[in-house]
């Protein structure tokens, strides 16, 4: 009977020592939520059911009282450290399969998925260009083909050196000749995306062959 008593008396005092009621249990309940947090979920892409979680281990210790600031901390570092990149990348593909499954409407406001292409446009979407030449060259193309391109080495205004092909038979190109440049490659030439316009600046026309 005493005895009762006195674990009845131990137990009310050790409750009401401090003024406030015995905060372990409560301790203890709210650490298995974020133990609960396992790398398994990060792997699953559950990074919502992560934060739920996170933030219901948060709520329950904010009804259970004041706390001890290490358990805070201890809480903090566990949702901090169970976000990863791999829930991270798990979001994205979400992310994804949310665009490739929308709807309708959605995709009536959006319009077409444009994918941007990077230009090939050697002059940067100009037609022509001015350039210096800086060395004749004769390039030799590709099979089944034999025969001797006669280019030559241009510094554009652009201020990219470039080869370009001299189209038709004979020219009068020297070192330091202007010459104009326009768009166009040479299928059996790789490299050569560019030609010379005959007849402009310091590059003649065409002589007619005599029969």
């Amino acid at each position: 009977m005493f005895s009762c008593m006195w674990q009845m008396q131990s137990a009310q005092s050790r409750g009401t020592h401090t003024g406030r009621p015995d905060t372990h249990n409560h301790v203890s309940r709210t650490l298995p939520v974020t133990q609960r947090v396992s790398p398994v979920a990060e792997g699953a892409g559950s990074s919502l059911g992560l934060l739920t979680r996170a933030m219901a281990s948060l709520a329950q210790m904010h009804r259970t009282g004041p706390h001890k600031e290490k358990y805070k901390i201890h809480v903090a570092i566990s949702v901090t450290q169970r976000v990863s990149p791999a829930a991270e990348g798990a979001g994205s593909s979400l992310g994804l399969l949310s665009r490739a499954m929308a709807s309708l409407a959605q995709m009536h406001r959006t319009g077409p998925h444009k994918k941007n292409r990077k230009s090939r446009n050697p002059l940067n979407g100009n037609p022509f260009a001015k350039g210096v030449v800086l060395k004749t060259l004769i390039r030799k193309p590709k099979k089944p083909n034999s025969a001797n391109r006669k280019c030559v080495l241009t510094r554009l205004s652009n201020g990219k050196e470039m080869i370009a092909y001299v189209p038709g038979i004979g020219h009068n190109l020297q070192e330091h000749n202007i010459v104009l440049v326009r768009v166009g490659r040479v299928k059996d030439c790789p490299g050569v995306k560019l030609k010379c316009v005959r007849g402009k600046f310091d590059l003649s026309h065409v002589v007619k062959q005599k029969q």
